[in-house]
């Protein structure tokens, strides 16, 4: 059932649905924590966007990749980057979201070309007691609004002036 995305190199919208169920009865079964992180870049326009999807998800699937523990499992969903945080409680995914925003920040400030990234959304969804099934998560995690990282404000040493502050 593992398929892996021909872009990013991981797993694709389908296996992501297949673990995340999954990863909620092993929750449900042992009364674990989960949490799931989305992120996705930020365009200046509407053309940037249509032209440097690819490049950009490719950049952050690599990031994330890299960021991640092995147990966690990062998928791409259309535009956006995905990860399972099996075990793991809501309130330690700001942690690899502040690695992820720091590497994606430096990666699209070495490149030779503007890809027209101007920031990256995300959100964090926990699973717990309110939700029995895949469905009912889904659909919280599909309602959940996109919180939002600028990189409009970046320091002449291209840090972002925001960077020290960690993202709870």
């Amino acid at each position: 059932m593992e398929k892996l995305d021909n872009l990013t190199k991981l797993f694709d919208e389908d296996t992501f649905y297949y673990k995340l169920d999954i990863e909620i009865k092993r929750a449900m079964r042992y009364k674990d924590d989960l949490s799931v992180l989305m992120i996705k870049p930020i365009f200046s326009s509407h053309e940037t966007y249509t032209m440097n999807l690819y490049s950009a998800l490719r950049i952050l699937g690599d990031i994330v990749k890299d960021t991640v523990r092995a147990v966690d499992i990062p998928c791409r969903l259309r535009g956006e980057i995905a990860v399972i945080f099996p075990n793991t409680p809501l309130n330690n995914i700001g942690v690899v979201l502040n690695r992820v925003k720091d590497k994606f920040l430096k990666a699209i400030q070495s490149l030779n070309e503007d890809l027209g990234i101007r920031g990256m959304a995300y959100k964090m969804l926990g699973f717990g007691s309110d939700f029995s099934s895949l469905e009912g998560f889904k659909r919280k995690l599909e309602d959940l609004e996109w919180d939002t990282i600028s990189f409009e404000e970046l320091s002449t040493e291209g840090e972002s002036k925001g960077s020290s502050e960690e993202i709870k």
